[in-house]
């Protein structure tokens, strides 16, 4: 029987060993841009990364990943970058993640309300 806990320890070692060559090459360059991919792969692969069954989950995935891409080296549309001392990388996308789908699920009440309620809709002059 094999021991899942060695196994995630491996795959989050793999993933951490990867975003260090990935983060070596300059940004934007095809080299930093191929182990990203890697890493996007290892991970969806790995079936690790929060999964449900929810119709704004693949818009959120998505986002996860712009997101994982624009910021794991350096900090470009969050306030730090990815910190491996913090965590691992699947740790860090699944909370990106999860509060995408919270995003995504207040949204969707938002809407609904409006749709049920119109007469308690705020009007602005």
């Amino acid at each position: 029987m094999p021991d899942t806990n060695n196994e995630e320890k491996s795959l989050s070692q793999q993933l951490q060993q990867l975003v260090a060559q990935a983060c070596a090459h300059p940004p934007k360059s095809l080299m930093r841009r191929q182990k990203l991919n890697e890493i996007v792969r290892s991970i969806v692969k790995s079936g690790k990364l929060w999964q449900e069954n929810t119709p704004h989950y693949h818009d959120a995935l998505q986002q996860t990943w712009v997101y994982f891409c624009r910021n794991v080296c350096e900090a470009n549309t969050a306030a730090t970058a990815y910190d491996p001392n913090r965590g691992s990388v699947i740790n860090w996308l699944d909370k990106y993640l999860k509060k995408r789908l919270l995003d995504c699920s207040i949204e969707q009440a938002k809407t609904t309300i409006k749709l049920l309620y119109p007469q308690f809709q705020k009007t602005r002059k």
